[in-house]
């Protein structure tokens, strides 16, 4: 009689067991993962990757799972390594950004390569951030077997990592400019932006972010080739640009299109055959395009002083820059203009004149009407023909061909077997270069070709460590 009294007794305290778990799972929370993204980009980091590992001991241990992409500029606070969350100190703001669809959908296709399958996208929900609000939710229905686990570390190990990704993206500078007034700003490496009043479609203050590539190691760590439609480009320079207001920074700032930006890149900017590209966004790997509204635009002042013009021209074209030159029509001018500051008085000659010279400076060659990844490039105007090389078949590793001085120009090969770099200047010197980076270990590999017709020979890269990789990439700037 009492056993069947206790039985009687469990088979009532099983509904009420079944409850309160319910209950206990229905109040779990899900753990909550920012993903940061710098404005307007969609690349997955390192970071994110380092998350997405943690990201599975939690799903395995049957915990929910919600990521955020979020966009942020960085404040000069370090990120925290301990939390998975991101404090706003860390950051000046933080929003859910226009791309952030985009960013997400890249998140979810880097998860789905880790074997993680149970995802879901909401949209629209209440969040305290500013944005179109979207989140990427995993379910704990999903484990990672030992074996998955096993071959994914594997894989990971094996892995090659880009050089985009295995170096920092390139350091950001910021000006606040009054887009009502003309204002002139120089960045570190020498670009000059000319942004003339109404320029920028704002009416209050604008963050301008520049970021600027002229060296080849900075080309070569952002994956910044300089290709058009498989075709070798002449580089002059290449910016990254982007306007923000400075009341708040998820609001990005356009061109306006009647006027645009007049543009002076460091190293391209004495050649008149140059052109604006534009990064294409479609394209997996870096292609550019030029600008279907393309100004080719370049004015010339003939100062007296600080803030007197004697003559300002500007042209159009670069041919009709040229005419202006060969004509003798440029030498008429200068020849007019010192004989009008020679007249000057005596005392104030030198000053005057050290003054004309400081300010007879291009202020622009190339208007632009786009923001993001810009290109002063030219096509090569010479005879080509297409370059292959044999690959080290004991390594996976990138290749690249590079041409540097006045004419530089750098490519990536394609293929396993055979690199093929496409059709290459006959007559320019070369540098052949191969790096291979993993979470394990580097190799290195470089040879100097007075011409392509030259044999690079057997391809043997060699183990390197982070020295010989930076010292690599130095030589060849």
């Amino acid at each position: 009689m009492k056993r069947l009294l206790f039985y009687m007794a469990l088979l009532c305290l099983i509904p009420v067991l079944y409850n309160f778990q319910k209950i206990e799972n229905k109040n779990q929370k899900s753990k909550e993962y920012q993903f940061i993204f710098k404005p307007g980009k969609t690349r997955i980091t390192q970071v994110h990757k380092k998350q997405v590992e943690k990201i599975k001991i939690d799903i395995q241990q049957g915990t929910d799972v919600l990521i955020y992409p979020l966009s942020a500029y960085k404040s000069k606070a370090r990120r925290s390594s301990v939390t998975n969350h991101i404090t706003r100190n860390n950051y000046r703001k933080i929003w859910f950004d226009t791309d952030s669809k985009k960013q997400a959908d890249k998140i979810v296709k880097f998860l789905k390569e880790n074997d993680i399958q149970d995802i879901l996208i909401e949209r629209d929900f209440d969040y305290p951030l500013k944005g179109p609000s979207i989140r990427i939710k995993i379910s704990t229905n999903f484990k990672i077997s030992a074996k998955v686990e096993e071959k994914q570390e594997l894989k990971i190990q094996n892995k090659q990592i880009p050089l985009k990704e295995y170096f920092p993206e390139k350091e950001s500078q910021f000006f606040i400019i009054n887009p009502k007034k003309d204002t002139l700003i120089e960045g570190k490496e020498g670009t000059k932006l000319f942004f003339a009043s109404g320029s920028l479609l704002c009416d209050e203050p604008v963050q301008i972010e520049l970021k600027e590539f002229y060296k080849t190691a900075d080309f070569l760590k952002a994956d910044l080739q300089t290709i058009s439609n498989g075709k070798l480009l002449v580089t002059g320079g290449t910016i990254f640009l982007d306007a923000r207001k400075k009341s708040d920074l998820s609001q990005q700032v356009k061109i306006n299109p009647s006027r645009g930006i007049n543009t002076e890149f460091t190293e391209g900017k004495d050649d008149p055959e140059m052109e604006v590209f534009l990064k294409d966004k479609n394209s997996v790997e870096t292609n550019w395009i030029r600008d279907a509204r393309r100004r080719w635009r370049y004015t010339r002042n003939y100062m007296l002083n600080e803030d007197e013009v004697y003559k300002s021209f500007v042209f159009n074209s670069a041919s009709e820059y040229q005419n202006f030159v060969t004509s003798g029509e440029a030498k008429k001018i200068e020849k007019e203009w010192f004989g009008v500051i020679r007249g000057r008085a005596i005392e104030q000659r030198k000053k005057e004149r050290e003054q004309a010279v400081k300010n007879d400076k291009t202020i622009s060659r190339l208007t632009l009407n786009e923001l993001g990844f810009i290109n002063c490039d030219r096509f090569y105007n010479e005879a080509t023909k297409p370059f292959e090389i044999l690959a080290d078949k004991s390594k996976k590793a990138t290749y690249y061909a590079i041409i540097s001085g006045e004419n530089k120009g750098i490519i990536k090969g394609s293929g396993s077997v055979k690199i093929k770099f496409g059709n290459l200047p006959v007559n320019q010197p070369i540098t052949v270069i191969a790096i291979s980076i993993s979470e394990e270990e580097k190799f290195i590999f470089k040879k100097k070709l007075a011409t392509i017709n030259e044999s690079v020979g057997e391809i043997v890269l060699a183990k390197a460590n982070e020295e010989d990789l930076n010292n690599l990439l130095s030589a060849i700037n």
